[in-house]
C-alpha cells in the first residue's frame, strides 16, 4: 500500500508542474498587427485569372483574419482560407477595388490592411496604341492638344476605342513577362523576336530569361551570354510585377565582348564617344531599354579594370529601378529621392559615387546589399568600407528597407568569380519576407527550358511554410515551370503532442499555429 502510494505522488506532481508552465505561455498576450497584405500573380490582373491574396499578421493568440471588399460583397465564388488567404477566381473587370484584411485575436482593437486590385478586360485586337509613347503622351494631355495624330495613333491611351479604360491598363509594349527561361542553349536571335523588338542584325547570340532577351554579337562567348542570364533570372525572380514591367517595356540586357565598346551598341550608338573609354556597362532606360555588361567582367578576368564589383548587376539595377520600380511600384521615386536626401543631409555616403546621383545611390546600395561591391575604409571618391547587406542594413537603414522591398526574398548570388552554380538555392516569387512560392536550385537555373538542353534539370522544390519558419523537402515533378496556384492543407496538432511540446519547448515554439501551407508546381 505504502509502496502504490510513493509511486503515484510524484507523477500527479509532474502533472501539476506541466500544467501550470503550460498556463504561463498561454496567458502572455499580443494584439494583432497586420504585417503584410500582398496578392499573387500582381494587384494588376487580366480577365478571366484567379488570384490570391495574401494576409500576413502576428499576435499572442494568433490572430484569426477576415476579408472585406471597400465597396460592398466580396465577388461571387471568393474563397476565404483559415491561413489568412482569399482567392478570387475568373476575375472580372467588376471585381477592381479595395480589399481590406481584418487580424483579431480578441485582444485590444484589430488590426487591418489593404490592397487595391485592377482587373482589366480583354481588349479587341484593332484596339491598340502604335507607339510605345502612347500613355505618357495621354497623361500630358496630348489627346487634347494634339487629337489630329493622337486619335489616330494612340487611340487606346486617348479612350476613343475603350473609353473608361484604367490607365494601368493600357498595354505599353509586350505585355506580361513569360514564366519560362533558357539560359544555357545559345541560340540566333528568333526572328519573332528580332522582329517584334526591332533588334538589329549586330546581335547574333540569344538567351533569355523570362522572355527577356540576353543579347551579344557573333564574338561575345556562350558563357559571358550565360553569366549574364543568370543575373537577370536572379535580379527578377523575387517580384513578378517588376519583371513584367522590365518586360513590357521592351527591357534587353546585352555583353560587351571584351574587344568591343559601349557605342558598338545598337542602342548606344548615338551615344557621345566618351562612353567608348569611361564604360563597361550602362543601365536601360525608358528610350534605350538595354541593360549592357562586358566580357571582361561578368567573366572575371584578369583584364578587368573592375575586379571587385559585379558592374553588369550594378547597371541592370538602372533598369529594374527605372523600367521596373518607377513604373509599377506607388510612390517609388518620391520615397528614393526623400532616402537620398535624408542621406546626403546625415553625411551618409560622402565622397563616394552613391551620393552623386539618386540613380546610382540605388545601384551602388544593391551591390552592397549582393555583397558585390569594392571596399575602401576611408571614402575615395567611388566608395567606403559598405559593401555588404550587413553594413548596408547598420550604415543606411532606409536604403536598405527600400532595397528589400524590390529583393524581398534576400536571396544570395552566385559571386561571378567564384560560379558554384551546382549548389545554388535561391527563392523566387516572394511576396513577403520568407514567404515565397517555390526554391529554384542547382542547375534548374540553367536547365528549365523551352527545349532540351544537355544538362540535367534538378527536381522541383516544394515548400513548407510554418508560422515562424521555412521549411522544404524535395519532391520529384516535372523539369517544365508554370507559376500555379497554392494548394492549402491542414494539419493539426494531436493533444499528446501539444502536452510533450508545453513540457519542452520554450514560448517561442509553444506559439506555433498547427497549419502548414504546401506550395506546389502543377506540371
Amino acid at each position: 500500500m505504502a509502496t502504490d502510494t510513493v509511486s503515484v505522488t510524484p507523477r500527479v506532481l509532474f502533472t501539476v508542474l506541466i500544467v501550470f508552465f503550460g498556463t504561463r505561455i498561454v496567458k502572455a498576450t499580443e494584439p494583432p498587427e497586420v504585417k503584410n497584405v500582398a496578392i499573387l500573380p500582381g494587384a494588376l490582373l487580366y480577365a478571366g485569372e484567379t488570384a490570391t491574396l495574401f494576409c500576413i499578421g502576428s499576435g499572442d493568440p494568433a490572430p484569426t483574419f477576415t476579408w472585406s471588399r471597400q465597396s460592398g460583397a466580396l465577388p461571387a465564388g471568393a474563397e476565404a482560407d483559415i491561413d489568412g488567404s482569399l482567392t478570387l477566381r475568373d476575375v472580372v473587370a467588376e471585381d477592381s477595388d479595395v480589399y481590406v484584411c481584418t487580424a483579431d485575436n480578441g485582444v485590444g482593437r484589430t488590426a487591418k490592411g489593404n490592397i487595391s486590385i485592377v482587373v482589366c478586360p480583354d481588349l479587341p485586337g484593332d484596339c491598340a496604341d502604335r507607339n510605345h509613347h502612347c500613355l505618357s503622351w495621354a497623361k500630358k494631355g496630348e489627346c487634347e492638344n494634339n487629337p489630329g495624330y493622337m486619335s489616330r495613333n494612340c487611340p487606346l491611351s486617348c479612350g476613343i476605342c475603350m473609353p473608361g479604360l484604367p490607365l494601368e491598363c493600357v498595354r505599353r509594349g509586350r505585355g506580361r513577362a513569360l514564366d519560362t527561361w533558357e539560359c544555357n542553349d545559345v541560340t540566333n536571335v528568333p526572328d519573332d523576336v528580332r522582329s517584334s523588338m526591332s533588334l538589329d542584325n549586330f546581335y547574333q547570340k540569344y538567351l533569355h530569361a523570362y522572355g527577356i532577351p540576353i543579347l551579344g554579337s557573333s564574338i561575345v562567348p556562350d558563357e559571358a551570354i550565360r553569366r549574364a542570364c543568370y543575373d537577370v533570372l536572379f535580379m527578377l525572380a523575387d517580384r513578378k510585377d517588376l519583371r513584367d514591367s522590365y518586360y513590357d517595356y521592351y527591357g534587353r540586357a546585352a555583353i560587351m565582348a571584351e574587344t568591343e565598346v559601349t557605342l558598338d551598341i545598337p542602342e548606344h550608338s548615338g551615344l557621345d564617344p566618351s562612353f567608348n573609354t569611361r564604360a563597361r556597362g550602362l543601365g536601360a532606360t525608358v528610350s534605350r531599354p538595354v541593360s549592357t555588361g562586358a566580357e571582361e567582367n561578368v567573366l572575371c578576368y584578369t583584364s578587368d579594370r573592375y575586379k571587385s564589383e559585379d558592374i553588369f548587376l550594378h547597371e541592370f539595377s538602372h533598369g529594374i529601378d527605372l523600367l521596373g520600380a518607377r513604373q509599377v511600384i506607388p510612390g517609388w521615386r518620391s520615397r528614393l529621392q526623400a532616402a537620398y536626401d535624408s542621406a546626403k543631409a546625415a553625411g551618409l555616403w560622402a565622397n563616394t559615387y552613391a551620393d552623386d546621383t539618386i540613380d546610382e545611390y540605388f545601384a551602388e546600395g544593391v551591390q552592397g546589399y549582393f555583397d558585390v561591391n569594392a571596399e575602401s575604409l576611408r571614402p575615395n571618391g567611388i566608395h567606403n568600407y559598405v559593401n555588404n547587406r550587413t553594413e548596408l542594413q547598420e550604415y543606411d537603414p532606409a536604403l536598405y528597407r527600400l532595397i528589400k522591398e524590390i529583393f524581398p526574398c534576400g536571396n544570395t548570388l552566385v559571386k561571378r568569380c567564384d560560379p558554384d552554380y551546382q549548389n545554388t538555392r535561391f527563392r523566387f516569387n516572394c511576396f513577403a519576407e520568407g514567404r515565397q512560392r517555390d526554391v529554384i536550385t542547382g542547375n534548374r537555373a540553367f536547365g528549365i527550358t523551352d527545349r532540351p538542353t544537355s544538362m540535367k534539370p534538378s527536381t522541383i522544390m516544394t515548400m513548407h511554410m510554418v508560422t515562424t519558419e521555412d521549411r522544404y523537402v524535395t519532391t520529384e515533378s516535372t523539369a517544365r515551370f508554370q507559376d500555379t496556384q497554392f494548394v492549402t492543407t491542414l494539419k493539426p496538432i494531436s493533444a499528446a503532442t501539444l502536452v510533450t511540446t508545453l513540457s519542452v519547448f520554450t514560448v517561442t515554439a509553444m506559439t506555433l499555429v498547427p497549419l502548414v501551407i504546401t506550395a506546389s508546381l502543377q506540371p
